[in-house]
């Protein structure tokens, strides 16, 4: 594909903002499945773009949270950005403004370690042991693919 034209795909699990060809995705059901999904969504992206997502994607059991600047509802799952004419194509120079204005945020899992000293007779031991895990929610860069 010409990096020049077509879309961009931000799949969220990978952290990578790729430009994808737009040719194929000239319908709804075109987008749903290239998206892997039955609820599209769809918002104005600034400028002359559309942002396309997956209604549904906001459930239990989350591994990522996108936010977007302009926008006070977070996404999740991939993200097709297209030009409002399906027939243009989103220029490769605009990769680094759509990468800046998405956030990504993953949970991350940290083991809580504690250490017990143990003494009998004359040897000293020490055990080591998850005592609890704690969560915390972190940014995750987005590389351009």
């Amino acid at each position: 594909m010409n990096k020049n034209q077509g879309a961009f795909l931000f799949d969220p699990e990978r952290a990578v903002l790729l430009s994808v060809d737009n040719k194929p995705l000239q319908t709804a059901d075109d987008l749903r499945n290239y998206l892997g999904c039955d609820d599209l969504g769809c918002v104005r992206f600034y400028d002359d773009y559309l942002l396309f997502f997956d209604e549904s994607a906001l459930q239990l059991g989350l591994r990522h949270i996108i936010r977007i600047e302009g926008y006070n509802d977070p996404f999740a799952g991939r993200l097709l950005v297209m030009h409002f004419d399906f027939s243009c194509s989103v220029p490769f120079s605009e990769a680094k403004n759509i990468q800046a204005r998405l956030k990504l945020f993953k949970p991350v899992i940290d083991p809580v370690i504690e250490t017990k000293k143990v003494v009998v007779d004359d040897v000293t031991s020490f055990t080591s042991f998850v005592a609890r895990l704690e969560t915390r929610i972190v940014e995750t860069p987005i590389a351009l693919g």
